[in-house]
Order: structure tokens, then C-alpha cells, then sequence
């Protein structure tokens, strides 16, 4: 999808997602709220609204109903015209948009990942939370994406379970949702939020913006140690608590902050205003935090328990309903999703202790307690702890400090208490450091740190409050700014090295989309649905020991989740989840790495291995095993299996394209006829049936020229079973056939998917177009395949398989002897195919070269055929562009028009002419009529009432159209190119005739296919019930379609259609040669020589004589063949009598509207029996 029109998706998602539901139920509530935070609150109302209706709706698996649902809240809200925001104060402006660029720089850490062209940024845990979308994407509730079939328990996964939603039902990529929009959008509803609850609670706009700064980039003392030579330290963590300034890089955290900005806005409207109303926020939120960070769930429901009994003794049983229902929220999401194993264990000040053991070795802390308590010198014990607290505290709090030292000067001066409010914010600040100090948690023992992030912003609040304090003093405004500078400056240093990083990464390359290894992951996901498993197998610096491959296992990453789109059976997710066993896992691989590493033998151990290998493949569901090296003891591992479809698909199309042949189309066509007979004469004299031969083009009835390969192929056919209709056919048919796995390769090569090129292959197998021209002994199926073939071979060709570029440039030159359209189609589509593979071609220019050698000599021989072989006539009697025939309309248009000639001449004139006539040609190709619905009218090219495409594949084409430009753009432009080109044969000629576009018909049916696969993996995202009802209906529908098609062709269309197949001119002919030893002459009006050689096979030595020593008779030019007269009889429409015309004992077939006054011998009737096509007249 393009980047504007997801950006423009995004916004639409989030306004009817998140800020028009929120809004409608805050005015629904009655809550009054002024600028800007009527435009904060609406927001974060609105994801904990959409967030408890999808988790409802998910669990009911009605995901169905949520987009309707939030649409008609969206048009009530929008209805209610309460919906804007109000305009904002002028007071508050400057300072916003002081705020807004906070909140892009502040955003800057994942602005800067993620996938810009063809190249991807990203980090360690990004792919744990992308694999976790992923995950959320396909189910809920979710197993863990890195353990197959093991139930994700004890993580908080909200945040990732609104990317997955929104993802899911507007097509978004999880990529851009994740390192690019949300990001963004967290960071303005962080620094939006901060500002409005600090502006309501101080109404000093400095006091907002020092606390938006200081939450989002405060920082630590830590630059200190590194002016002491201490380099190895982190700027950003060195004093054992991460700095808000990569806050954004955790993404639960920073949306959990977004909601304790909204919780402690509702408390403090809820204490000021005592509306009860804003308890429902505060329920929403509170109740569903858990969710998203299970750290501040502690932080709020601690702070909440601590409130309960001040609001009992105030008999405020608002308060405690309240209270319930937030039990009751908590106890459905996090209480039902909780891991049990998880606990806290207590261990005191492990924090200030591990800074100064892990990053300040130098103080000898573990030495000194150590002695200290050994020789029970208490004071020595008292002094290094205060010490590590004093570290502790100071270097994290840094330019904070200076905030709550005048916070604390001000409060003792004013001898001012704290509000209700304030408490409250204490005792969440008290909550978010004391728990961390004294407990660590199983699993990943010190994540718990990450509950002190909040202290961090907690104290950043009050530090605000003191700043500004500190600047009311009165002193000079030079001293102010020098302070201020000195203190922004001190504060910046644990933000420069991640900013530095994150600036760095903007000019780094980042890693490759176009790496095997991506193209790997590109093919995982587009094989199929999530749900399918994928082994990855460790490389070969891996033994088949247990250490070996759990020390692969540490190291591993949930990479094939993330970006292959499916479902992990074993990958290190970097959070130790308690409950799950990785051994058997372990052991499993450790098997397929011992089986790979045996020589394959049948031994009785090697027998026993892969037994229980492909049995241990079947019971954990694997459906790919992704390994950096081949695995031969898998190679031959059910080979017939996999085949299995393709050949039934295949079998299939051979039965279509065989069945019948040499009665269906019914008759012989005229051009037919000519091909057939031609190649017969070559095989018996060595001459075309016109008595010439030019290798590279062969004389034809018309006097043109014809292509000569399908005459070539037929002529060892001919030799081996005869010259009949059957036999001319078998060249089409064969190689209709061979377009199915032809065009399997092709998509499975351009989407690395087996299952959409399986549906593309079965598409060409009942494709309407594909059945006609490969039934019919004409050119333009072997054109379509070789064409077909030189693109395969293109696109497969590369470093190992270089020759293929020389195979490539001989099926495309020989296309170029098998019908005109590749000769107009192919040398802008190899332009087309060179752009798209240009990055391979630099690296074999060599066999390029050769590619470009051998196709531009077959294209000289076409010129050379063209231009001195008079072809080039052929052409022009077809081409929209006959000078005549365009001069004619120019004088006509300039005729009717009352400009004067020299206005008349720049809009009538030979080039608006003939782009007129283009544009009319080329544009009626790409109709709906044309392409699904009537087709194009000739029944000699389609049948009647139906497109060259079955009507059923008509949304599935749009729907493949959309997913492919929006999923890959490249793929996209290089298919939509090849449609557009292949069109162009056939808008500029004259007739419009299906077959001369033929080489444009692979990319509807792809397109199609795309779409087919899509809808039915999306099917299968819904209940059992539901999925196999509407996958039923899928399959039985287009079988309908098929089906009826199939019918009408095989048995209504040879009846309907004998006369655009020349069955009745066969069935005259027919009847003349049977009579003729009853008459002295036979005289056929039309010139049916080639027909009637092909019939009764005639010997080319006579027939070639015949067209050579051509007679007159009575003005007419006669072809004479024995007793045959072939000619065009111009006077039969006006004799009365045919004895004023023929001699006597003569037969007549002619017209069915010439000599009308005379009772015929025979009549040759349309398939109606009404009208009379041909006559047989009888002259005695």
C-alpha cells in the first residue's frame, strides 16, 4: 500500500477507532472539558472503549461486527455536531507547538526504524512485539508465537492487540502501525496529555512545558562518570534506570503512561468537580491497564486500595462501586490471561546494589560488605548502603533534583499541604519505587526495574513545579537564562546517545529486503496462513548435542514470526515465560540436525530416525522447515505428495483441451485449412501449397505471409498420423496444456506461494480464452507459451543458473516466428522485465549480453522478413493506422466543422486521427463486456454471452489488484505493465479481435488468483462453522461458473457456432466431392481451394500447378482443381437462369442469397434451420 494512503487509513482509523467514540461517551456523560484537553481525553477514552469491545468481540468471535459497530457510534457522535474540538486559546499556541516538536523528536527512536524502500531497521524486542501482532492478527485468544501450541500466558499484550485490530480490518501493514504511526501518535498523546493535566492542576504554562520535557527527555548525572574516564558506562542507564528519552522503544510502557496521564486527569476533575461521572474513565482505565503494562496496574490498583478506605470514611460508595467494577475488569482480562507461576520475590535494595557491583566495580561494594560483615562493623554497613541509595537516587533523579529541591523550599515556606491530588500522585510515586527496591520477579528477575520508568515520570511532575519556583525568584532575567541553559544543558547528555544512534540509523543502510534471507521470509509469508508452523533449524555450526542447540536457541529470535507471517515451533522471545518446557522442543530439532547428519542408507537406525522424525513433523503440525543449508535426508520425503494437485490440475486441462478435438469447434476454419494444408505440402514436395518456400515466412491464401514455426511443428505430425483436423490441433493443445505449470512457476516465482500459483494454474486449466486458442489449430497458443516460457526463464535466471538467460532469448526469438503480436509485444516488455531484475543483471552482464545477442538477431530476421519479405503489406490491410483511411477521416472531420482550416488543422489532422483511433481500439480491450461478460462478439474467439474470463473471477481480479500494490509495489507495477503492453496488438489493428491481445492473458488470471487465496485465507480467520460455510459457498460457486461454461461450449456452442467454423461450407464441399462423378464440372463460388485440398487432401503437386496456371471464366478468376472450379462468380446475383452461366451437367455451390428465383438441389442451412447459408444448384 502506498505510505499517503495508509497515512490517510491511519487517520480514518484513529478518528472513528479512538476519538469520536471517546467523545460521544464523554458528552454523553455530561463532562465538561476545555482546550487542549478535550482533544487528550476523547482519544484515550476511545482505545480503552475499542479496546474492551474487541477483546469482548474476540473472544464471541464476532471480530465481524466491529467496524459497524464503531461506525454507527462514529456517525451518532458525528451526528450530535459535539464532536469538534474547541479552538485553542491563544495562551496555549506556542507552547503546543513547542510540545508538538517535543513529541516528534521524542519519537525519533522508532521513526527511524522500520522499513524505508527496500531496506528494514529494527531492534531486539521489535520483533517480539511484531510476531506478537502477528499472532493476534490470526487468533485469539493467542498461543505463544514462538512455542507452537502453547498458550500465551502472563504477558501484557493490549498495545499489540489494538495494532493487530486496527491491522486487520483497514489492511495496514503491522510494520508501518508499529515503528512509524502509533509511535508517533503515542508520543503526541503523551506530551498533549502531560501539558493538559499539569495546566489544569497549576494553570502556568511553564510549569506544563518543563514537565512535558522532563518526562520525555529527562535525565540522569551519568555524563559525570564518563568526564571521570569512565567510557564504557551508558549515558541513558548507567545508574541502573532507563531514561524517558527511549521510552517509545517500549512500547507497553509508553502507552500505560498515556493512561496514568488520563487516570490522573479524570481524579483530579473527579476531586475538584465531585462528578461522579468521572469515575467511569477512571473504571475504564484503571481495570484495563493491566493489560497493557502490568507495572502500572500495580501502580494504579496499589494507589487505588490506598484510596478506598479514605473515601469510606468520606461514605463515598461511589468510590467503592467503582472500585468493584474495576475488579471486575481486571479479573477478565489480566486475571483470566495471567500466568500463575509468576510471583515477586523479596530482595532488598538489589537495585542501588547491582549499579554500583555491575557499573562502578571500582567502589568495591561486594569487598567492602563483605569485610564489613565478616568483621560486623555495623557503621562501615550503614555508610556503603546509604552510599549505594545516595548513587542511586541522585545519579538517576538528575536536573530533577534541582526541581524537588525548590519544590521542597517552596512547600516549607509556604507551609502549603499537599491536596487530596497531589497524595495521590505520591503515593503512585511512592508505589513505583519502594516495589522495585525490595522485590524482584520470577522469570526475567530484574524487568522489574522498569516499574522505577514511572517513578521517574512521577517525580518529573513535581520537579516541574519546582523549576518553575525556582525561576520566580527574583534575580536577573540574564542570570534566569544562563540557569536555564545550564539546566537544559545538564539534562540533554543521557538523550544524546540513543539520538545519536537514532540520527546515525537515518543514514545507515539498515538490513537488505532483497537478502536471502528476507526473500525467505517474504516466501513464508505469502505461503499460506499464519497458523501454519515453521522449524527453523540452527546452522551447521551447530552439533546435535542439547548444549550446543539451546546456547542456538539463546540466541535465536522470533524473526520468522515477525517477518515471515507464521507461527514459530520453537524461538527465543527474550521473556522467560515460566510454564513452558523448551527440552522436547530442543530434543526434536536435535533429531532432524542427528537424521541430516547420518548418510542416507535404508539402515535399520536411519529407517527408525526418519520414522520418527516425519512422525514427530506430523503430530507438531510443521508445515515448513526453514534451515540455512539443504537438508537432503527431507529431499525425496513424500515428492509425489506435493506434486499431488499440480498434476491433478494438469490432468485436468489435458482432458479440457483433448476431449473431442477434431469435432469441437465443429468444421474447419479457413485459416485452419491453410496452415494445415501448407505444412502437408511442404512434407510431400518441399514447397508451400503456392508452389514457394521462404524459410522464415510462408506464402498464405490472402497472398500475405504466415509465421512459420506452427506449420514446422506439425509436419512430423502430419508424416506419423495424417493430415486431418485432429492432428493440426494437437500443437495448440499440447501446449495449452503446458501453459499450466508454465504459469504455476511464473507466480510461485514472482509471490513465493504454492498455493496462489496452484489457483493461478488451475484458472488457465478452465480458463475460457486459454480453452479456445488451445483447440484450435492456430498460432496464437504457441505464441503464448514461448512467450510465457522466455519470461520463466528470465525471471529464474541469475548467478548459478546463468544460461537460462540464453534459453530465455530462444524462446522469446522463437515466438517471433509463431504470431505477429510478440513481435510489437516484445521489445517493450523486455525493457519491462530488464528494469525489473535490474539489480541481478549488473552482476552477470556477460550473459545478458549474450540474451540481447541472440534476441536481437531473431528481431533483425523479423525486420528482414517485415520489410523485404513484404509482410509489412499483411500489416498495414489491418492497421488502424492506413494512410488512406486516415486522410479520408480528416478530410470528413475537417469537412464538418465550421473553424477555419487553419484552426480546423491542429484539432483535425492525421496524428488527433489516429490517436483517436488507438485510444477507441486500445481502451474497448480493458471493458467489463470484454473481459467478463459478453466477450467480444466473434464466435470464432469466444463463446456467446461470456467474457474471455469467467464472470465469478470479476471482484477476486479488483481484490488481487489492490492487495498486490499494496503489498508490493514493484510486483504490482511489473504485472500492470505486462497488461498494458500486451493490449497494445490489439489496439492497433482493426476488428478487435480477442486472440491478437492474447498475450496479456496470464495477468488478469494472477491477479485473480491473488484475490481468491486472500478471501479464503481471510475466511478461515471465523468459526468453523461459518469458515467451511463460506468456503463451501467459495468453491461451489465457481464451480457453477466453470461448470456452465464447460457445458455451453462442449455442447451448445459446436452447434451455434458451425457457422462461424465453416461447417457448412465443409458439409457443401463435402457433398460436392461425393457427387462428383455425376457431373462434368463442379463450380464452388468463394475460393475454398485450401479447404477443399485439406478436406480431401489433394496432391499438393496438382494443386500447387492449379495456382499457378489460374484461368478466367466469364470475367471471373478461376482456380481450376480436376473437375473444380474455385472462384469469385461476380454475376450470379443477377442471372435468372445458372444455364446463362454454366455449362450444362455442372453443380453450383454458392450463396445462400444468390439465385434466390431458382429451386435449389441442396440447401446448406444455419444451425436454426431458418436461414440458408449455402445452395447446391443443379445445371442439366
Amino acid at each position: 500500500m502506498h505510505p499517503l494512503l495508509e497515512v490517510t487509513i491511519f487517520l480514518f482509523a484513529i478518528l472513528i477507532f479512538f476519538y469520536l467514540p471517546g467523545k460521544f461517551l464523554l458528552v454523553k456523560l455530561k463532562l465538561s472539558l476545555d482546550s487542549p484537553e478535550d482533544l487528550f481525553l476523547p482519544f484515550v477514552v476511545g482505545v480503552m472503549l475499542f479496546t474492551l469491545i474487541s477483546y469482548i468481540f474476540s473472544w464471541l468471535k464476532l471480530e465481524i461486527i466491529i467496524l459497524p459497530l464503531f461506525l454507527i457510534v462514529s456517525f451518532l457522535a458525528f451526528k450530535s455536531k459535539k464532536w469538534i474540538p474547541r479552538s485553542i486559546n491563544k495562551r496555549h499556541r506556542i507552547p503546543l507547538f513547542i510540545v508538538l516538536i517535543l513529541a516528534i523528536i521524542f519519537s525519533l527512536s522508532m521513526l527511524t526504524s522500520g522499513v524505508y524502500d527496500n531496506t528494514i531497521k529494527y531492534g531486539r524486542d521489535d520483533l517480539w512485539h511484531l510476531a506478537l501482532i502477528n499472532e493476534l492478527k490470526a487468533n485469539f485468544p493467542p498461543d505463544n508465537p514462538g512455542f507452537a501450541g502453547v498458550s500465551l500466558r502472563g504477558y501484557h499484550f493490549f498495545y499489540n492487540f489494538i495494532l493487530a485490530k486496527v491491522s486487520n480490518i483497514f489492511f495496514i501493514s503491522p510494520l508501518s502501525l508499529y515503528f512509524h504511526f502509533f509511535p508517533l501518535f503515542i508520543a503526541l498523546l503523551w506530551g498533549l496529555g502531560v501539558y493538559s493535566l499539569m495546566y489544569v492542576w497549576s494553570k502556568r504554562v511553564a510549569i506544563t512545558l518543563w514537565a512535558v520535557f522532563l518526562t520525555q527527555f529527562g535525565g540522569s548525572f551519568a555524563f559525570i562518570l564518563k568526564l571521570r574516564g569512565h567510557e564504557n558506562l551508558s549515558l541513558d542507564s548507567a545508574f541502573g534506570i532507563q531514561q524517558p528519552s527511549t521510552a517509545l522503544i517500549n512500547p507497553p510502557f509508553a502507552i500505560s503512561i498515556v493512561i496514568i496521564i488520563a487516570v490522573l486527569f479524570a481524579f483530579y476533575q473527579y476531586f475538584v468537580t465531585k462528578e461522579k461521572s468521572w469515575l467511569i474513565p477512571i473504571v475504564l482505565c484503571i481495570g484495563l491497564v493491566s493489560m497493557f503494562k502490568v507495572y502500572a496496574g500495580i501502580i494504579l490498583l496499589g494507589s487505588l486500595l490506598l484510596l478506598a478506605p479514605l473515601q469510606l470514611l468520606k461514605k463515598n460508595f461511589m468510590f467503592l462501586i467503582a472500585c468493584f467494577f474495576i475488579g471486575i475488569l481486571f479479573a477478565t482480562t489480566y486475571g483470566i490471561l495471567r500466568d500463575p507461576s509468576s510471583v515477586l520475590i523479596f530482595a532488598p535494595f538489589w537495585a542501588p546494589h547491582s549499579v554500583l557491583i555491575d557499573n562502578m566495580p571500582w567502589y568495591g561494594y561486594a569487598e567492602k560488605m563483605y569485610t564489613y560483615t565478616k568483621l560486623s562493623v555495623i557503621k562501615g554497613i550503614i555508610e556503603t548502603e546509604l552510599y549505594s541509595w545516595y548513587v542511586f537516587f541522585f545519579g538517576n533523579l538528575g536536573t530533577r533534583l534541582i526541581g524537588l529541591l525548590f519544590l521542597s523550599l517552596f512547600l516549607l515556606k509556604k507551609y502549603k499541604k499537599p491536596s487530596l491530588f497531589a497524595l495521590t500522585v505520591l503515593i503512585m510515586t511512592s508505589i513505583s519505587i519502594l516495589i522495585p527496591l525490595f522485590f524482584i520477579q520470577s522469570g526475567k528477575v530484574f524487568e522489574i526495574i522498569q516499574m522505577a520508568w514511572y517513578f521517574l515520570f512521577f517525580i518529573s511532575l513535581f520537579a516541574a513545579f519546582g523549576l518553575r519556583a525556582f525561576f520566580d525568584l527574583r534575580f536577573n532575567k540574564i542570570i534566569k537564562i544562563v540557569f536555564f541553559v545550564v539546566i537544559i544543558l545538564l539534562t540533554l547528555p543521557s538523550a544524546y546517545e540513543p539520538y545519536k544512534s537514532y540520527f546515525n540509523a537515518i543514514h545507515s543502510r539498515g538490513s537488505s529486503l532483497s537478502d536471502p534471507y528476507f526473500q525467505a521470509m517474504q516466501f513464508l509469508k505469502s505461503e499460506g496462513h499464519y497458523n501454519k508452523t515453521v522449524i527453523e533449524i540452527p546452522d551447521k555450526k551447530v552439533n546435535d548435542k542439547e548444549k550446543s542447540i539451546l546456547g542456538w536457541y539463546s540466541g535465536s529470535s522470533p524473526a520468522i514470526v515477525a517477518f515471515g507471517n507464521k507461527r514459530s515451533y520453537l524461538s527465543n522471545e527474550y521473556i522467560d515465560f515460566t510454564g513452558v518446557d523448551v527440552k522436547p522442543k530442543i530434543d526434536f530439532i536435535r533429531k532432524i540436525i542427528l537424521l541430516n547428519n547420518l548418510p542416507l542408507n535404508k539402515s535399520r537406525e536411519y529407517a527408525n530416525l526418519q520414522k520418527e522424525v516425519k512422525q514427530g513433523l506430523k503430530d507438531n503440525k510443521i508445515s515448513f522447515i526453514y534451515s540455512p543449508y539443504p537438508l537432503l535426508s527431507f529431499e525425496k520425503m513424500d515428492s509425489i505428495h506435493k506434486h499431488f494437485p499440480l498434476l491433478l490440475i494438469l490432468l485436468l486441462a489435458l482432458i479440457l483441451r483433448f476431449w473431442q478435438l477434431g469435432e469441437i469447434p465443429s468444421g474447419i476454419h479457413m485459416d485452419e485449412a491453410d496452415t494445415g494444408y501448407s505444412a502437408y505440402s511442404i512434407l510431400k514436395t518441399g514447397l508451400s501449397q503456392y508452389g514457394s518456400f521462404n524459410l522464415l515466412a510462408l506464402e498464405e491464401s490472402s497472398g500475405g505471409t504466415h509465421p512459420p514455426l506452427y506449420i514446422y511443428l506439425i509436419i512430423p505430425l502430419i508424416k506419423v498420423f495424417g493430415l486431418n483436423i485432429f492432428v493440426e490441433r494437437i500443437p495448440s493443445a499440447i501446449f495449452g496444456v503446458l501453459m499450466v505449470p508454465i504459469l504455476f512457476l511464473i507466480v510461485n516465482k514472482l509471490f513465493r506461494s504454492k498455493g496462489v500459483a496452484a489457483v493461478a494454474a488451475l484458472l488457465i486449466a478452465v480458463n475460457p480464452w486459454a480453452i479456445h486458442i488451445s483447440r484450435q489449430g492456430l498460432l496464437e497458443s504457441i505464441a503464448l507459451f514461448f512467450v510465457c516460457l522466455g519470461t520463466l526463464l528470465f525471471l529464474y535466471a541469475s548467478e548459478k543458473n546463468r544460461y537460462l538467460y540464453i534459453l530465455s532469448a530462444i524462446s522469446f526469438g522463437l515466438s517471433l516466428f509463431s504470431y505477429d503480436a510478440p513481435k510489437v509485444f516484445l521489445p517493450p516488455f523486455i525493457l519491462l522485465l530488464v528494469f525489473y531484475k535490474k539489480d541481478d543483471l549488473i552482476k552477470i552482464k556477460k550473459y545478458f549480453m549474450y540474451f540481447l545477442i541472440i534476441f536481437g538477431m531473431s528481431f533483425l530476421l523479423i525486420l528482414k522478413v517485415l520489410y523485404f519479405d513484404g509482410q509489412m503489406g499483411d500489416y498495414n490491410s489491418v492497421s488502424i493506422f492506413d494512410k488512406t483511411g486516415i486522410e479520408r477521416t480528416v478530410n470528413r472531420e475537417r469537412n464538418e466543422t465550421k473553424a477555419p482550416l487553419w484552426l480546423s488543422s491542429i484539432f483535425h489532422n492525421k496524428a488527433t486521427v489516429a490517436l483517436g483511433r488507438f485510444e477507441t481500439s486500445y481502451s474497448s480491450i480493458f471493458s467489463l463486456n470484454w473481459f467478463f461478460l459478453n466477450g467480444q462478439g466473434n464466435l470464432q474467439q469466444s463463446v456467446a454471452k461470456h467474457g474471455q474470463f469467467h464472470l465469478f473471477e470479476l471482484p477476486f481480479f479488483f481484490l488481487g489488484c489492490f492487495i498486490i500494490f499494496t503489498k508490493n509495489k514493484k510486483i504490482g507495477f511489473f504485472l500492470l505493465t505486462w497488461i498494458l503492453l500486451g493490449a497494445i496488438p490489439g489496439g492497433i489493428t482493426t476488428g478487435n479481435y480477442p486472440y491478437r491481445s492474447v498475450l496479456l492473458l496470464p495477468v488478469p488470471i494472477i491477479f485473480s488468483s491473488i484475490g481468491i487465496v486472500w478471501l479464503w485465507n481471510y475466511i478461515k480467520k471465523f468459526k468453523i462453522p461459518i469458515s467451511f460455510t463460506a468456503r463451501l459457498s467459495l468453491v461451489v460457486t465457481c464451480i457453477i461458473f466453470v461448470i456452465s461454461y464447460l457445458f455451453t461450449y462442449f455442447f451448445d456452442y459446436p452447434v451455434y457456432a458451425s457457422e462461424s467454423w465453416a461447417k457448412q461450407q465443409n458439409d457443401a464441399l463435402k457433398y460436392a466431392f461425393l457427387n462428383e462423378g455425376k457431373y462434368e464440372k463442379i463450380f464452388i463460388d468463394g475460393r475454398w481451394e485450401s479447404m477443399f485440398a485439406f478436406n480431401f487432401k489433394i496432391d499438393p503437386v496438382l494443386f500447387q500447378k492449379a495456382y499457378l496456371n489460374q484461368e478466367e471464366y466469364r470475367g471471373a478468376k478461376i482456380m481450376r482443381i480436376g473437375k473444380f472450379y474455385f472462384g469469385n462468380f461476380i454475376a450470379l446475383d443477377k442471372i435468372k437462369d445458372p444455364k446463362e452461366y454454366f455449362s450444362d451437367k455442372s453443380l453450383i455451390i454458392t450463396s445462400g442469397t444468390k439465385l434466390k428465383d431458382i429451386l435449389p438441389l441442396k440447401e446448406f442451412k444455419d444451425p436454426g434451420g431458418i436461414r440458408v447459408i449455402f445452395n447446391a444448384f443443379s445445371v442439366e
